[in-house]
């Protein structure tokens, strides 16, 4: 296996950075078109947690579009608060 030189290392990770906001955004697409954290969790390998975390630090849906009306807390209340990252 032949090394990476630094610059194919920083374009593989810069590489790895556009396909996380593209999940990113397809995560919070899926959830905006009302699928459950759940099932978007469940098909993406990821946890409730995680899933949760993304949509957080999303920016949103586009002006003027609002999410589904689901539970009592919102589709985006996290189920585990507090912590830090």
């Amino acid at each position: 296996m032949t090394q990476l030189t630094q610059n194919e290392a920083r374009a593989r990770l810069d590489e790895c950075r556009a396909v996380i906001d593209s999940r990113d955004q397809r995560i919070r697409d899926a959830r905006y078109a009302g699928l459950a954290v759940k099932e978007i969790g469940d098909r993406l390998g990821l946890s409730r947690q995680q899933v949760y975390a993304i949509l957080e630090k999303s920016e949103g849906p586009p002006a003027g579009d609002s999410l589904p009306e689901t539970t009592a807390g919102g589709p985006c209340t996290p189920i585990v608060s507090g912590g830090s990252s």
